[in-house]
């Protein structure tokens, strides 16, 4: 047995429910000693009521989880409110009365998720309207907030956009549960991606072919992370155990694809699981890896090799550099159906001495340096047989860091130094320097230092992510809602990205735009009619390099339909 309980209802002059309080509460039979045998528990709080049916077994409430619903005891259901129900109309007006608010980091921010495509995207995901706006008032939070320890719901409390997003009482975003809830489900994830690429291959049409794979560990330190429980180590390990996998494009720079993993692992395996995964989830092939040291093993070399190299075939086959020549010189060169770049790992086994030995009477050849981002490198490309398997090795020696550390090394440590062998000089004077890169693919030592040093287009989107976003620690403590606050980071760190990239021309940081754009100011009268103050210079500058037209007088309906529609 249940019942609405109303507390402090008041009503206006012209009717309208104006404060309040309702809560679902159960009664129960309880054996006691005294009169009463009867408890009353409270189910659920309901927030402020909007509206009360006359035998106050039913209405409309401002539920702070739920939203503006309708709730019917008898039947125990609730239900949707359309936002056109004339039920709604003294709370409508009610809401209009909040005459001046925060005009310029809503509307740009809006209207720059519109012209990127992402409200779209959004859009085809949150078939809901009201799921859709809370999203956006989230992303809006998280970008324009400017690192503010305010809460969702304090910080949209006084910005325009609680005026356009009227599906969403501001007060139900002070608890992110449902939210968090609602993005969290797979179904939501391949959804989202799918209609992302789609998207994004109407600009750049190779979008998700070639892509940079990296990962980084979850907060282990996170009391009953639920990932935990299915890692191989335990739930009392100290090392790291999950991963977050991040597909990057290349192209683009932004995300294509993500994962977690059990385990602190990242092999050969990982990139097939990876590649199947995307495949069959959003229909991309993933044709190129740019990986680092830690994927390098001998499974992802006979995975991603030119070949068996039989013994006897060219020369050694002891891991060791060889110049014998493995393909026809004048035969058409066809580049591999998947390509790998991979940095060696200074390992034992994997060919470091014969590779260093190979390079160093052409050190001091001017034919083989090249100059990049200040710094001169010598590169040359060698045959290599590493694990059975024909392999490019790609060896470098930064001169800039090469001289450093060999200059260094001398002044902190001139005994040993003079101790040394001439060979043992020799490698302590390129060192410092000296790194390999290994592929499948022929090109010039340009070119594919070039690719990889693209590769840390990932970490500084793993960077901005933790810094600027809080993608991590993860404060989650069911498995849905984890996946929710990833899938919300990811697409605040898609929009972040994009944003950036915009004002890269600018003058303006995203932490000076978030700033200034506050400084606009607008009024919105209970009609709806939208009065905006005259902006500043620099808001001007800002609105213009964000292609965003500068409004006078509007309305909400207009905004609406340019903004969400």
């Amino acid at each position: 047995m249940a019942f609405i309980r109303f507390q402090k209802v008041k009503v206006s002059d012209s009717g309208a429910i104006i404060g309040g309080t309702a809560a679902i509460i159960d009664v129960s039979y309880v054996r006691s000693p005294g009169n009463s045998h009867s408890k009353q528990t409270v189910r659920e709080r309901l927030g402020t009521p909007i509206y009360i049916s006359d035998d106050r077994k039913s209405g409309i409430f401002n539920s702070p989880t739920r939203g503006i619903v309708e709730y019917d005891v008898v039947k125990d259901l609730f239900k949707e409110v359309s936002s056109d129900d004339e039920r709604l109309s003294a709370f409508a007006e009610s809401r209009g009365r909040n005459v001046h608010s925060v005009f310029g980091d809503a509307y740009v921010f809006m209207c720059f998720l519109k012209n990127m495509g992402m409200t779209g995207v959004l859009g085809k995901v949150l078939t809901r309207k009201p799921d859709l706006e809370r999203c956006i008032m989230h992303l809006y939070h998280r970008h324009m907030s400017n690192a503010s320890k305010d809460r969702c719901d304090l910080f949209c409390e006084n910005s325009f956009i609680t005026s356009v997003m009227s599906d969403v009482p501001v007060q139900t975003l002070r608890t992110d549960t449902y939210y968090f809830e609602t993005m969290g489900g797979d179904n939501l994830r391949l959804a989202f991606f799918t209609a992302f690429a789609e998207m994004m291959r109407r600009t750049f049409p190779d979008f998700g072919k070639s892509c940079y794979v990296d990962s980084t560990p979850l907060p282990n330190e996170a009391k009953d992370n639920p990932f935990n429980a299915f890692n191989r180590h335990g739930t009392g390990e100290a090392t790291k155990q999950t991963r977050l996998v991040l597909v990057l494009d290349k192209a683009s720079g932004l995300p294509v694809w993500f994962k977690t993993i059990p385990g602190n692992v990242t092999d050969v395996n990982t990139l097939k699981d990876i590649a199947d995964d995307v495949k069959v989830s959003i229909g991309m092939e993933i044709c190129d890896y740019v990986l680092d040291a830690g994927y390098a093993s001998k499974s992802l070399i006979k995975t991603y090799g030119l070949g068996p190299f039989e013994e006897g075939e060219d020369g050694r086959t002891d891991g060791r550099d060889t110049e014998e020549s493995w393909e026809d010189p004048d035969a058409e060169y066809e580049p591999p159906e998947k390509s790998v770049l991979v940095k060696m790992p200074l390992k034992q086994g994997y060919g470091h001495p014969g590779l260093f030995g190979g390079i160093k009477p052409l050190l001091n050849n001017g034919k083989y340096d090249f100059c990049r981002d200040g710094h001169a490198y010598f590169g040359k490309r060698r045959k290599h047989v590493l694990f059975g398997q024909k392999i490019y090795a790609y060896v470098y020696v930064d001169h800039d860091n090469a001289l450093n550390g060999y200059r260094k090394f001398m002044s902190e440590n001139p005994e040993e130094f003079s101790a040394m062998k001439d060979k043992d000089r020799t490698w302590c004077k390129y060192r410092s320097g000296f790194f390999v890169l290994l592929s499948n693919l022929r090109s010039t030592p340009q070119e594919i230092l070039d690719m990889y040093f693209g590769r840390t287009d990932i970490e500084t989107v793993f960077k901005t992510s933790k810094e600027y976003l809080s993608l991590l620690p993860l404060n989650k403590w069911t498995e849905r809602t984890v996946h929710g606050k990833i899938l919300s980071d990811m697409v605040s760190l898609i929009v972040y990205l994009s944003m950036r990239r915009t004002l890269s021309g600018t003058p303006f940081s995203m932490t000076e735009t978030a700033t200034r754009l506050r400084s606009l100011i607008c009024s919105v009268d209970g009609k709806g009619v939208i009065r905006v103050d005259t902006p500043n210079k620099q808001v001007r500058e800002i609105f213009a390099a964000l292609s965003v037209p500068l409004p006078a007088d509007t309305d909400l309906e207009k905004v609406r339909s340019d903004c969400l529609m």
